[in-house]
């Protein structure tokens, strides 16, 4: 069920996800700051690792997660032939420390060996931010982050959740504004789609707009606009300036995020 990823296999699905981005849309999620050539980039910041004690961290706490999603979700089956596979990268590919790409996770190495170095020196000053198992302690925010993947693996997998919604291309939308969507490589079945609700007869869309300078890490904010439909196309109204209805961007993160803080409570 678990393996880790050769740096090869890492370097070809990290290549297929990024492919079709414009030189500026790699700007947001590739720190490139030595411009190098998109392979030597990746390439250079990809770790294929040997290391025992990082890979069986690692494996330590995907077990625990998996387990409690089982019993969270009262389902032995749940993990039946479904495979999750471990990457490890720098800082430099996408700003998330944790992220997932089909049934792949992707570590960022440097972010792991600060969460073990804080495990060995006992850093911990609040009580919330550790979980324990049989005397052994559990950094949280690793346990978060990965339990969120391993449900993207699910929903993946399994078709998980359903939703009040539907995600349009964004090719089917007459846009009256200029919009720099984010993407977000966990659903990336997302990409290059809006999110869009039916109330009260009238149609809203809701994306993360990209607001600030070309350049990684960007800056987003929470859009919502109202929308006509007519002969199969999807037509700006107006830009609204609150989220007055609560609507959710991404409800699989959304609802992911939500369970994964409710197991480790």
């Amino acid at each position: 069920m678990l393996k880790y990823n050769k740096k090869r296999k890492i370097y070809i699905i990290l290549k297929k996800y990024f492919k079709d981005f414009t030189i500026n849309e790699l700007r947001y999620y590739l720190n490139n700051y030595k411009n190098e050539t998109i392979p030597d980039f990746l390439i250079n910041n990809i770790y294929e690792l040997e290391d025992f004690e990082l890979n069986n961290f690692v494996k330590k706490y995907i077990n625990v997660i998996i387990k409690k999603i089982i019993l969270f979700e009262n389902n032995k089956k749940l993990f039946n032939n479904i495979k999750i596979n471990i990457s490890f990268i720098s800082d430099l590919i996408y700003w998330e420390d944790v992220f997932s790409i089909d049934n792949n996770i992707f570590i960022n190495i440097f972010y792991l060996n600060r969460i073990l170095k804080k495990i060995k020196n006992n850093e911990y000053e609040e009580i919330s931010k550790i979980y324990i198992i049989k005397n052994n302690i559990y950094d949280v925010d690793l346990l978060k982050n990965l339990s969120k993947c391993i449900y993207n693996i699910l929903n993946n997998n399994l078709n998980y959740y359903n939703y009040k919604c539907i995600f349009v291309n964004i090719s089917d939308i007459n846009f009256t504004n200029k919009y720099n969507i984010n993407k977000n490589p966990s659903t990336k079945f997302l990409d290059n789609t809006i999110t869009i609700y039916k109330i009260n007869n009238k149609i809203y869309g809701i994306f993360n707009n990209i607001i600030s300078d070309v350049s990684y890490a960007p800056y987003f904010e929470e859009t919502v606009i109202e929308l006509s439909y007519s002969n199969g196309k999807f037509y700006e109204i107006k830009l609204l300036t609150e989220n007055l209805l609560n609507l959710m961007i991404n409800p699989f993160l959304s609802e992911i995020n939500e369970i994964a803080n409710k197991l480790y409570l």
